[in-house]
């Protein structure tokens, strides 16, 4: 910003320079260390006053009910009050003391002198109580009727309504005032260090019974039983020899033990050794919670290379996830919410315009239907044919794979350091590196088909060697094995998701046998933990991820606005496009079946130009290349001398034509990247 003025001195200045706005960052108020201490007494406070406020109207509403107890009750408090009277001014109290001695006066001993006195006591007491309730007697009869002259008939009603009440107070039974408490303690007990100590008694574990009984605090808690977001967290270190392995597949039991419900209690093991355990008590079961909303259904883009949110832990925080360099299996039994939570996943790489998406749906239904507009290829048929039209689209990618690799080696060593793909090189589109998602949910239909052994060759092929190409594949299933999951691709995904399955058999296949002996095990799902699962990334201990939830409206919703981005990028062809020229089938129609000479690529060249192209034998190597086809050395005899040139064979060019037909036919809509 520029204008005149003059500064202090007197002196015109052309230019004022606002300084750079200074970030301030504002430390906290509270020291750190007394900040627990300060957030529970707030907390406390608030609660106490809310309670207070509550039973104070609550109590309030039900006076009316309370004062007609209270009348009714006056009549039994009148009672009570002419009884005590009388026992106070006969000395009834004395009346044991006196019985117990009634035989002295005649013994001669001294417990007679004793009984006498004790009589005599007797008499003089009720003579002066006697004297004393004619004085209260005569006191009150005269300020009644002090009061009656003074006041009147009011004096008359606000005495006798006081008198009612305090007759029904003092009358009043233990169920009088009783309505009910303001607050019902309906909840389950206050999470403790003994409470918890008494439900891991109750688990069964022989090793850890033996040892509570010796010691008591055998059960060493490393740190108090405290709030961790919306619920408790608990960190202990088990006795010698119980692991937390042994823990966590007895839940259901802790859960029990504990006095809360099974989706609101989640054992893991520490970080420590195999006998630390953390165990999270959530205020609310998991599955009494809403369905976790999605953060990208209405708006946002993302990013294949970085992590993709899909959910939130048992603790309310987000989940993510990263697809690049990865390969994924999942599994799960049918309705625990696999299907749901990979086509999450899928959306989520879906938002990313540069991502070619490929989906194979072996169930045959319409979950995924609504990737159709952008899928470079989707088949949910389950026929012949459709497995068909998927093992093209399996050697097709697996061919691209390798084309990426030959490409991947041309580049230089400082724009492709690690020999991977990576962010800058999918966003240059003349490299054609762009990632892609392969997904194939119940994966056992295809890999257990007619082509299975070719297919499940191609898929370890692809789980092995695509995520540094820049290719993911996904398989699900609802029935791990290896028939349906690979032995080669159980052993090398890097990302794994594990639903509730029903032994722990199914749930080592995805997470591995290591995982499931250190307790992370799906198989102690519970039938109501839809959506819940065990996420694996690699480098990373297992997380719980409550997926989001996201129905086919929805994803045809966030569907269609990936489909709008990427028109406007220029990632989808225009319907309208003339057809570029196809140069391999421009060659064949020139290079007669018969003819299996190799040919120059200058001759190739003229003979080219009779279909109206003009291309050089530069150009026309160079496009070949382009195709995956190589160029060979061809030696012939010129005029008796051999002349060796570059030239291209037609079985070479005849089997691009086939794979580039068979890719094209298999794809339902290209996205030009």
């Amino acid at each position: 910003m520029t204008m005149d003025r003059w500064d202090s001195t007197g002196r015109e200045v052309d230019e004022i320079v606002f300084a750079e706005p200074v970030e301030v960052v504002r430390k906290p108020i509270t020291p750190k260390l007394v900040r627990p201490v300060v957030h529970a007494t707030v907390v406390g406070a608030r609660e106490s006053s809310v309670r207070a406020g509550h039973a104070a109207a609550f109590h309030g509403a039900r006076v009316p009910v309370y004062l007609a107890r209270i009348v009714a009750r006056s009549p039994v408090g009148a009672w009570r009050s002419l009884v005590w009277f009388l026992r106070w001014v006969l000395d009834a109290e004395g009346r044991r003391v006196r019985a117990s001695m009634s035989g002295a006066e005649n013994t001669g001993t001294t417990e007679a002198s004793a009984y006498l006195r004790v009589q005599q006591e007797h008499r003089e007491a009720m003579k002066l109580r006697a004297v004393a309730a004619a004085v209260v007697a005569a006191v009150a009869a005269v300020l009644l009727v002090a009061a009656l002259l003074a006041w009147g008939t009011t004096a008359m009603i606000v005495a006798g309504v006081a008198a009612v009440l305090v007759l029904g107070v003092i009358g009043r039974g233990e169920e009088t005032l009783r309505v009910g408490p303001a607050v019902h303690e309906a909840g389950p007990p206050r999470l403790t260090a003994d409470l918890v100590v008494t439900a891991l008694g109750t688990l069964g574990i022989g090793e850890l019974n033996k040892a509570l009984r010796e010691d008591q605090n055998a059960v060493r808690f490393t740190s108090p039983v405290c709030r961790d977001g919306s619920g408790w967290r608990v960190d202990l270190d088990l006795p010698p020899g119980v692991t937390a392995g042994d823990v966590i597949e007895r839940r259901s039991r802790l859960a029990s033990g504990l006095r809360r419900a099974e989706s609101a209690v989640w054992p893991a093991p520490g970080d420590q050794h195999a006998g630390r355990l953390t165990i999270y008590v959530s205020d609310r079961p998991m599955d009494a919670r809403k369905p976790v909303r999605w953060p990208l259904l209405e708006r946002g883009r993302t990013s294949y290379f970085e992590p993709l949110v899909v959910g939130a832990d048992e603790r309310g925080r987000p989940v993510s996830l990263t697809l690049a360099g990865a390969s994924c299996i999942a599994g799960g039994v049918p309705r625990s919410g696999k299907t749901v939570g990979v086509r999450v996943l899928a959306l989520a790489a879906a938002l990313d315009p540069l991502v070619e998406l490929h989906i194979v749906d072996g169930k045959g239904g319409a979950d995924w239907l609504p990737f159709e507009p952008i899928a470079t290829f989707l088949c949910v048929e389950d026929d012949d044919e459709g497995l068909e039209r998927v093992m093209t689209d399996l050697r097709a990618v697996q061919a691209d794979m390798r084309r990426r690799y030959r490409t991947l080696r041309t580049l230089p060593r400082e724009q492709c350091p690690g020999g991977k793909v990576t962010a800058d090189l999918a966003a240059q589109r003349k490299l054609r590196l762009h990632p892609v998602l392969y997904v194939i949910d119940e994966s056992q239909v295809i890999l257990t088909g007619p082509a299975g052994k070719e297919a499940a060759g191609i898929v370890e092929d692809l789980i092995r060697r695509g995520p540094a190409a820049g290719i993911t594949l996904v398989l699900a299933t609802q029935r791990p094995a290896k028939e349906s999951i690979p032995t080669g691709a159980s052993a090398n995904a890097s990302l794994r998701l594990a639903f509730r399955t029903m032994d722990h058999t199914s749930s080592d296949i995805i997470l591995g046998t290591g995982v499931g002996t250190a307790g992370y095990r799906s198989n102690t799902f519970a039938r109501g933990d839809v959506g819940l699962s065990w996420v694996l990334a690699d480098g990373d201990d297992p997380s719980l991820c409550r997926w989001a939830y996201v129905d086919g409206d929805d994803a045809a919703t966030v569907i269609a606005r990936a489909r709008a981005d990427r028109e406007k990028r220029g990632l989808l062809p225009r319907q309208d496009e003339e057809p570029a020229p196809d140069l391999l089938a421009d060659i064949l129609a020139v290079w007669p079946a018969g003819d299996r000479r190799r040919l120059w690529f200058d001759e190739l060249a003229d003979r080219l130009t009779l279909t109206g192209q003009t291309v050089t034998a530069e150009s026309l190597s160079a496009s070949l290349r382009a195709h995956d086809i190589p160029s060979k050395q061809v030696s012939r005899k010129v005029d008796g001398v051999t002349v060796n040139r570059r030239g291209v064979a037609r079985e070479d060019v005849v089997t691009a034509q086939a794979a580039r037909q068979a890719a094209s036919t298999a794809a339902c809509t290209p996205t030009g990247t």
